[in-house]
């Protein structure tokens, strides 16, 4: 007859489970840090080529999982960037602002801005700024910064631009320099959060709650016992 453990003992295994559970989750969450990209995008400096160009990653050679793929991990790995025909958000002009909505309000803290590289190189970007807004209406923007931006042609690394946490839905970009030229372009641009994914730290939390649960509950009555080899 197989001896079945005690309630006591069930309670432990089950608590050394959950906490082990817990430990790779928040590891997980320490350490996934997700990059996220646009779910929209709009502009009032007109689209020779449209601006989904600058958000959908279809001149990516090596592409992500939004909300998904570390950011950091994916930039070490130096994903490049080739502009061509229909790769690029292409311009009518230098002046305006092109808006960018992440989806949700998310804590963000970087951009990754794959330049122009392709034909004319004088529409590439040598400088632009960022704002941040939890509202499309941009009333109360938060500046981000001011940053410079290399020329080079095909194919183009990613330019990380790093600014303070900033809880936000929405991305303006505006006060565009271009290479010279009459108009700019750009090839495309993601975002790195600064916080895990909701998800994680709620299964976290989750998970932490079931285990104090699980040590304070008394001990009642015996487990069911374990089925018997004995089949006399």
């Amino acid at each position: 007859m197989h001896k079945s453990p005690s309630g006591p003992v069930v309670r432990k295994l089950a608590v050394a489970g959950v906490v082990g559970l817990c430990s790779a989750v928040c590891a997980s969450a320490t350490l996934a840090l997700p990059i996220v990209n646009a779910v929209s995008a709009t502009t009032t400096m007109g689209e020779q080529l449209p601006m989904v160009n600058a958000i959908n990653q279809r001149g990516l050679v090596s592409p992500y999982v939004s909300g998904l793929t570390d950011f950091q991990t994916y930039i070490d790995s130096n994903p490049l960037h080739l502009s061509n025909v229909a790769l690029d958000w292409i311009s009518t002009t230098t002046s305006g602002v092109a808006d960018f909505d992440l989806g949700a309000t998310l804590t963000i803290d970087r951009a990754a801005v794959w330049n122009f590289g392709g034909f004319n190189l004088s529409v590439a970007i040598t400088s632009v700024t960022l704002l941040a807004s939890v509202d499309a209406t941009f009333l109360n923007p938060e500046f981000l910064g001011t940053y410079g931006l290399t020329v080079m042609s095909n194919p183009n690394s990613a330019q990380v631009l790093q600014f303070d946490p900033t809880y936000a839905r929405f991305i303006r970009l505006e006060r565009f320099v271009s290479n010279g030229g009459t108009y700019i372009a750009l090839g495309e641009i993601a975002f790195g959060t600064a916080i895990p994914e909701p998800g994680s730290a709620q299964l976290l939390g989750l998970g932490l709650l079931l285990a104090g649960l699980l040590i304070k509950l008394p001990a009642r009555g015996h487990a069911l016992p374990l089925p018997s080899d004995d089949h006399r």
